[in-house]
């Protein structure tokens, strides 16, 4: 049984279910603050001055913290599960297969999980979470470990207890460039105070030899996440891809979006269901607020859609069938090419 997700602060902040990896993983960071600043930066306190020493550790490990938290802390688009199914099965539910030498029809709820999501004019294959008991939009997968399903699921991420995905994403990036950037100076300040002693032949050093060598290799580890982490997803966005997507050699959302609305007038599979419950008005309304946004103006549509996605409203206490509708809006309004 999986631990929910918990909205606090007023539902402005969400709690995820590896809350304790990621208060373990801040506990880490202070360590090597402390570590650093009381037993290497008294080392090279000559080679940076003792305000840069003794000061620039600690601060950046408090703004490391801060960023490295915006993801942990931010909903990264939990859709809500519904207590009801979906699509309510009667006796004359019933879809035409192929003949197989058994029977001409099978209950749609055997093989309801494909359907036909009709948006904007575009008719966009989705899949319907059985668990969740929604439509997903495209992008959008469920997490076994949360329990939900998630817009553009990237992957569930320990370190941050909680899913990297549509709304907080961008702040993943961060965070991850911040672990970086943090272990970097960690990383600096230990190898220059190993150089100091040996020109000095300070012997003192040898006393301490034990804290700069954690500083050390764990600083080594810290700038290979980080840079890695930060670095391989910027290159998913440049691609308006994202992890689950390139490893399962599945076409991107923005893919299916676009192909979509290149081939309005296809026709459609008739053994699956159309889902046609969002008006013209309510589309065009949403899509006008969301136009308001300053960085919708960008034209990578990858960046465009992480900027962009951190101001949509979290849909996590929304009614599931709005915040169904909220999502595949949000979601092809920022995929769309002609838009």
């Amino acid at each position: 049984m999986c631990r929910e997700p918990r909205l606090c602060c007023s539902g402005t902040m969400m709690v995820g279910t590896n809350f304790a990896c990621y208060f373990v993983t801040c506990i880490v960071y202070v360590f090597y603050a402390i570590l650093s600043t009381a037993y290497v930066a008294p080392f090279v306190s000559s080679v940076f001055t003792p305000y840069i020493a003794y000061s620039l550790g600690p601060i950046l490990s408090i703004f490391c913290v801060m960023v490295f938290s915006l993801p942990a802390w931010v909903d990264p688009g939990y859709l809500p599960r519904s207590p009801v199914p979906r699509f309510p099965l009667d006796s004359s539910d019933t879809a035409p297969v192929p003949e197989t030498g058994a029977s001409s029809t099978t209950q749609l709820g055997e093989a309801q999980q494909n359907v036909i999501y009709s948006i904007a004019g575009a008719n966009i294959p989705a899949v319907l979470c059985k668990t969740c008991n929604i439509v997903r939009p495209p992008g959008a997968s469920h997490c076994n470990t949360c329990g939900h399903c998630v817009m553009y699921l990237d992957h569930h991420c320990p370190w941050v207890g909680t899913d990297v995905g549509f709304r907080n994403h961008f702040y993943f990036i961060l965070g991850t460039a911040g672990i970086g950037l943090y272990c970097a100076w960690v990383f600096t300040i230990s190898i220059t105070a190993i150089i100091v002693c040996i020109q000095k032949g300070d012997t003192d050093f040898f006393t301490v030899i034990i804290p700069v060598v954690l500083c050390i290799m764990g600083s080594m580890f810290g700038m290979f996440f980080g840079s890695m982490m930060s670095t391989s997803h910027c290159g998913m966005i440049a691609m308006d891809t994202t992890t689950r997507a390139r490893l399962k050699k599945t076409q991107t959302p923005a893919d299916i979006v676009i192909q979509a609305f290149r081939q309005r007038e296809g026709s459609l599979d008739q053994g699956l269901r159309v889902v046609q419950d969002i008006e013209d008005t309510e589309y065009d309304s949403v899509v006008a607020e969301i136009k308001r946004n300053k960085s919708f103006r960008c034209k990578h549509s990858g960046w465009r859609r992480i900027m962009t996605a951190r101001f949509m409203p979290s849909l996590y206490r929304h009614d599931p069938l709005e915040a169904e509708k909220l999502a595949w809006i949000w979601t092809v309004a920022l995929t769309r090419e002609d838009i």
